[in-house]
Order: C-alpha cells, then structure tokens, then sequence
C-alpha cells in the first residue's frame, strides 16, 4: 500500500482524509512544521506522494521553505493543497508539482495511489 504525508493542521479536514483514504493508502499526518520533518526522515524512501497544506496555523502561506527542503530530497509527488489558487500557486514555486483545491485533494489522492 503506498505511503501518504499529509501537512495539515485543520483538525476537521485530516478527519475527512483520514476516513476518506483508509482503504487507499497508509496515512501519515503532521500538524506542524517540526513534525513534518520529524516525519519526513523517519519514513524517507517509503513515502509516495506528499499533501502540503499551503498555511499552517496561519492565514498566509508558510510553507514554502519546508517544500523545497523535501523537493530536494524527495523525487515523488508533492500536492500543494489550498482553498485559495494563489496560496496554492506559491507552494508549487517552492517545489510541489501542482495545486489541488481541499476540497479535491481526497479525490486526486484516491486517483494517485489507484494508478500505481
């Protein structure tokens, strides 16, 4: 089963992915940047697609610089997920591969992890 890295801090959206994802993939989450990286080590090689939430316990884009520390060492699939196409937009500057908006990320999950 492929590995999933979720970056996200809404508490009510990783209980949506978590239950949306279950039979498609194991799930990891992080809330935090710190976590991120704690986890993005641990699991480093065994993780296949990334889920990067644009603004972590902001309202701004935060998460620029822990994209492009991953894209440097991570060769799979980074989502930039917002609700806002301009968030979005910086995030995939930073080194994710494309923006999908939350509301669609359980779907381009789904499609990502059934295609291999």
């Amino acid at each position: 089963m492929q590995k999933v890295l979720l970056v996200e801090d809404d508490d009510d959206f990783i209980e949506v992915v978590e239950i949306g994802l279950r039979s498609y993939c194991d799930l990891i989450v992080a809330t935090t940047e710190a976590e991120a990286r704690v986890l993005f080590r641990e699991y480093l090689g065994t993780i296949d697609i990334i889920v990067m939430d644009a603004c972590l316990h902001t309202t701004k884009p935060n998460t620029q610089q822990l994209t492009s520390g991953f894209r440097a060492q991570f060769d799979g699939i980074i989502l930039a997920s917002s609700r806002s196409s301009y968030f979005g937009q910086q995030i995939v500057e930073a080194g994710a591969d494309r923006w999908v908006p939350k509301h669609e990320v359980l779907k381009e999950v789904r499609k990502l992890v059934s295609a291999n």
